[in-house]
């Protein structure tokens, strides 16, 4: 059985066949309890050459394409 990950963001940069897409996530800091804000930049596996920059996206983990690109794009949301 497996489990798919999804996740929403932010499209930051456009190559061949490759978006680099910026997931931001909250979370409190674990002695100060502030609210910080964290971003990840994943690379991911872009098709059909679709996506552009700032359009914001949702995205889901599969098996590796390449050395660093371990995600594809599920649909444009915006």
């Amino acid at each position: 059985m497996t489990i798919l990950t999804f996740r929403v963001g932010v499209v930051v940069g456009v190559e061949n066949q490759t978006i680099k897409v910026a997931c931001r996530r909250a979370y409190k800091h674990p002695k100060y309890g502030k609210l910080r804000i964290k971003v990840t930049k994943c690379l991911v596996h872009d098709q059909h050459c679709s996506a552009k920059v700032d359009d914001k996206v949702r995205i889901r983990q599969t098996r590796p394409k390449s050395l660093n690109k371990h995600w594809v794009l599920e649909e444009i949301l915006n």
